[in-house]
């Protein structure tokens, strides 16, 4: 059986709310039903994002490299920020918080900003469950 749970939890007077996929394996052993094995799965969500002034979204824009064939583009389209791979469809680029971007509907992933001492952007890391893709600003790349 597979199906959505729900969870609500209040942990030390907060709610914290949870969804889950499970599957479940149900066995019929001399006429009853034993349920030997439960898979529960964590359904993703978006963060809370926030809201930036335009002057500092557009330091984001420009064009990073993730290997020398591999490139990622960041633009402004005077309302948001839009994002991919040449060629591809650009997708709006939400902040969580300064410094950390996200596509809607891809909580997985999270574009992660890093800076020089001069607080230039110098590329961004796209990590997802904790490993890191390293991309690196082309040229001078965003100021």
């Amino acid at each position: 059986m597979v199906h959505t749970g729900d969870e609500q939890e209040n942990y030390h007077g907060q709610t914290l709310l949870a969804r889950y996929l499970m599957t479940e394996t149900w066995r019929s052993e001399a006429g009853e039903w034993k349920l030997p094995l439960v898979h529960a799965y964590a359904v993703l969500k978006d963060p809370p994002a926030i809201s930036l002034a335009p002057e500092p979204l557009q330091q984001y824009v420009g064009r990073y490299l993730g290997g020398n064939d591999l490139v990622y583009l960041i633009g402004w389209d005077g309302k948001q920020l839009q994002g991919d791979r040449p060629g591809g469809t650009t997708k709006p680029l939400v902040a969580e918080v300064r410094d950390v971007l996200y596509i809607s509907g891809r909580p997985r992933s999270r574009k992660i900003f890093q800076r020089d001492m001069s607080a230039k952007i110098t590329g961004f890391v796209d990590r997802r469950e904790g490993s890191d893709f390293v991309w690196r600003c082309e040229g001078s790349g965003p100021s």
